[in-house]
């Protein structure tokens, strides 16, 4: 390509110094030629760098810087968060609660009608104990007098009933005669979030892990799976061993909106875990 440029200008210098009377016009002949030569050439080689293909590296893929947030993992607690958790998740994050609360806890696994044992004000003995439940349909009094039972077994004055929904009126009254705190859904997001920052996130983390949706077989202790019931659009609840194991469970409604809680019952859980 440098030679073709480099022509006309060869023949203009010699024809310069040979024969001036061609010299003028053949000089702008020379002039136009080399114009039109370089503009077709700069535009071959723009075209080619535009079309040239190479195959891409790991280097040119946006990687996952650490800490960055993983898609569909939740990064703060709300209380849909906690409507979504299912029970065993649920029985646990109320467990680490205390613990993240410095209060001794006990865990006693009994399937969906296990419980904590509390032991507070520093008492060497239990001297509390909470149940759970993560329906989203509000809790009545037969649960809350489930409670009182229990209590009464374990030989306590103390006890909470920690749920994900909230709390029929009857059993708000129920429970105020009997001198049982209830802790819904919304109170529990209070509490949660009074909480040191690290604390909340490691408390967010421990619950969120894996699966926390999907309910867990009360007897087998693992991942149940949704069947499709008898009735249209009806489905369930089943243990993977089905028909071995014959537990099943309903599946939640539509989540309910959540309700505004009052907020007089938070002195009295100040004073319980501090």
């Amino acid at each position: 390509m440098a030679l073709i440029c480099a022509t006309p200008l060869i023949l203009t210098i010699f024809l310069r110094n040979y024969d001036t009377a061609l010299f003028t016009p053949f000089l702008l002949v020379a002039t136009t030629v080399f114009f039109f030569v370089s503009v077709t050439w700069f535009l071959i080689r723009e075209d080619e760098s535009h079309n040239t293909f190479s195959v891409p590296t790991i280097s040119d893929y946006p990687t996952i810087q650490e800490g960055f947030p993983m898609p569909g993992v939740p990064q703060y607690w709300t209380t849909g968060l906690i409507q979504e958790i299912e029970w065993k998740r649920f029985e646990r994050l109320c467990f680490w609660y205390f613990l993240i609360k410095d209060v001794k806890a006990t865990l006693v696994q009994k399937g969906t009608n296990g419980y904590i044992q509390l032991c507070l004000d520093q008492a060497i003995d239990v001297n509390a104990v909470v149940k759970h439940k993560t329906s989203l349909k509000d809790v009545g009094v037969k649960d809350i007098k489930s409670l009182l039972t229990l209590m009464a077994k374990e030989n306590v004055s103390k006890g909470f009933y920690m749920a994900a929904g909230s709390f029929s009126p009857e059993a708000k009254v129920f429970a105020k005669e009997n001198k049982v705190t209830l802790i819904s859904g919304g109170m529990l997001l209070t509490m949660i979030k009074r909480l040191r920052q690290a604390q909340q996130m490691k408390l967010l983390d421990m619950a969120t892990e894996g699966d926390y949706k999907t309910p867990t077989c009360p007897a087998c202790d693992i991942k149940m799976v949704s069947l499709h019931g008898p009735h249209q659009d009806k489905y369930y609840w089943a243990c993977v061993n089905k028909p071995v194991c014959k537990h099943i469970m309903p599946r939640r409604a539509q989540r309910m909106l959540p309700r505004k809680e009052p907020r007089q019952k938070m002195n009295i859980l100040q004073h319980a875990f501090g």
